[in-house]
């Protein structure tokens, strides 16, 4: 689902022109109020955070170290990861499980050598170029930031968080590629790699 909401789109494009350079690292945050429906620290990770786990492997590959800590404290699950990927990306993941988190809350922050790009809340990505230049930069209006957002109006009723979240472009997605016979973004074997993903962060957790 995450694939095919619009900021995480945007964020693969700019990982994947190189404008800012190669990735460095990456800060990634997912807190919601699981406790409805998850009752230990597996089903949190299988129902819950497994966007934000594929997610990363989307962005920046496979995973080739995985170190994790966690205190179990019932329903109450608070996890931080911290992960090596196969292109030298390292990067850190904090998962958490409360109900204090009525309202949910995501976001990532890539670092690149040459700039950042955060994206917040599902609703807005900054996207920041380092400035090079002779002068100092508080000497000058050097600094930018592209930010995008989408619109604010009333018109999109109930539609907008299901765009912005990613369902509606998954199934256009599945839907085309049915017609036309062209190999999905996500499949199965993406599937398959993000369980186990999520097996190695739960059996790396101390």
């Amino acid at each position: 689902m995450k694939r095919y909401a619009p900021i995480y789109q945007k964020l693969k494009a700019i990982i994947d022109e190189g404008t800012l350079g190669k990735v460095c690292s990456f800060q990634m945050k997912f807190a919601v109020d699981s406790t409805p429906f998850c009752e230990n620290e597996e089903q949190f990770m299988k129902l819950a955070a497994i966007h934000m786990v594929d997610l990363m492997r989307y962005l920046f590959g496979e995973a080739i170290q995985v170190t994790g800590t966690t205190v179990r404290d019932g329903k109450y699950i608070n996890q931080s990861i911290s992960l090596i990927f196969d292109h030298g990306v390292t990067g850190s993941a904090y998962f958490t499980g409360m109900s204090a988190w009525s309202r949910e809350s995501e976001s990532v922050l890539v670092t690149f050598e040459r700039g950042f790009a955060l994206a917040d809340e599902i609703l807005k990505l900054t996207v920041h170029e380092s400035r090079q230049g002779d002068q100092l930069p508080w000497k000058s209006l050097e600094e930018h930031d592209a930010v995008y957002t989408p619109s604010g109006t009333p018109t999109s009723g109930a539609y907008r968080d299901l765009y912005l979240r990613g369902f509606v472009g998954e199934m256009k997605h599945f839907m085309a590629c049915c017609h036309t016979g062209t190999v999905p973004l996500s499949s199965a074997r993406d599937n398959v790699g993000t369980m186990a993903l999520c097996d190695r962060i739960l059996s790396s957790f101390i």
